[in-house]
């Protein structure tokens, strides 16, 4: 009697038990079900982050490739290539696109109008001259309807136009005989005119001078296409040595100004 309320006690006793384990049990199951939510919820966003932030590496990667190409843009205006216009370079020793630039850029500003005349600019045209140096009179020779001459016609005037030419450009050579008059009384040799030097046979006057002197110290053009522009504009034949003489001995007839302090 008392063996089996002892082992009946012990049954209700392991019942108790199993019922405390299933109850521990399904707590663990629930909290480890929690935690897998809590798991999978850290791997997604882990995931978002891990997106975002390939993103912005790729991001950054094009800001800093946007970056060198801005700096390599800003050195050019930093450190420009040296020319005539920033340097003390001669324009005759810069490269051929750095003076085609300096030649063909404008250095007026943009104004934001239209180009081309105006709606309220007024136009202007040449006027004529009342000092013309010659006539030409246009007169019809045989008449375009029968064919006979108009030389005993009447004729009236239509309308006058004027035409402006350049005079024919040629050097005028002119030939100095320089004489040496004896005095009838004393038998003196007398002379208007200085000892001739060696090798000036033939020299420049003033007028070529001066215009050497023009282009080269106003217009700033090299001695090589001065001597050119004589060749073809002129027909002369001017060495570089005697424009450089010519440019010493202009320079040396100017007066001597004080220097401002």
């Amino acid at each position: 009697m008392y063996l089996f309320i002892s082992v009946k006690q012990q049954v209700n006793n392991i019942t108790e038990v199993l019922s405390g384990l299933s109850a521990q049990i399904e707590s663990m199951q629930k909290t480890i079900d929690s935690q897998h939510a809590t798991i999978c919820q850290v791997n997604r966003i882990s995931q978002r982050q891990l997106k975002e932030i390939h993103d912005l590496k790729r991001l950054f990667g094009k800001k800093d490739k946007e970056n060198e190409e801005l700096r390599k843009r800003l050195s050019q205006y930093e450190e420009p290539p040296k020319n005539s216009g920033n340097s003390s370079t001669p324009p005759s020793k810069e490269s051929r696109k750095d003076e085609i630039i300096r030649r063909t850029k404008s250095l007026r500003k943009p104004s934001g109008k239209k180009s081309g005349g105006q709606p309220w600019h007024e136009g202007s045209t040449l006027g004529m001259s009342d000092a013309v140096d010659g006539i030409v009179e246009e007169r019809a020779e045989y008449c375009d309807g029968c064919g006979e001459s108009l030389a005993d016609c009447k004729t009236e005037l239509d309308y006058i136009t004027q035409t402006i030419s350049l005079p024919e450009l040629k050097p005028l050579i002119t030939e100095v005989r320089h004489y040496v008059t004896i005095c009838r009384t004393c038998g003196k040799r007398v002379k208007s005119h200085p000892e001739r030097r060696r090798s000036n046979a033939v020299v420049y006057d003033v007028s070529v001078k001066g215009l050497v002197v023009y282009l080269s110290a106003v217009q700033f053009l090299p001695y090589n296409r001065i001597v050119s522009f004589f060749k073809e504009v002129f027909g002369l034949e001017v060495s570089q040595g005697s424009m450089v003489n010519c440019g010493s001995t202009r320079l040396r007839k100017l007066p001597h100004l004080p220097l401002k302090r």
